[in-house]
C-alpha cells in the first residue's frame, strides 16, 4: 500500500538520507509546480484534452491520479 506526500523522498539525495530532513534537494518542494517533478509535465487531462494541474504534486482530491514514484510512501497495511 502507498500513501501520497507533497514532500518528495528521491533516497539518493543528502537530505533523504538524513534523519534531521525531509526535504528532498534532488526534488525540492515547491507549491507553484504543477506538474511531474522530472519534467514538469501533466499526465492529466479533460475529456477534451484540456491540460489539468497536479494540486501539490500528488492530486490527492481525486478517485484517480498518476504520481512520481518519489511523492509515495510505502506503508504497512498490518501497522
Amino acid at each position: 500500500m502507498v500513501v501520497p506526500s507533497f514532500l518528495a523522498d528521491c533516497e539518493e539525495c543528502v537530505d533523504c538520507k538524513s534523519e534531521k530532513s525531509n526535504m528532498c534537494a534532488t526534488f525540492p518542494f515547491s507549491p507553484l509546480r504543477t506538474g511531474m517533478p522530472r519534467d514538469g509535465s501533466s499526465r492529466l487531462s479533460t475529456a477534451s484534452g484540456q491540460r489539468l494541474h497536479h494540486f501539490l504534486n500528488v492530486s490527492s482530491f481525486v478517485e484517480y491520479t498518476v504520481l512520481d514514484v518519489t511523492h509515495l510512501v510505502k506503508v504497512d497495511p498490518a501497522d
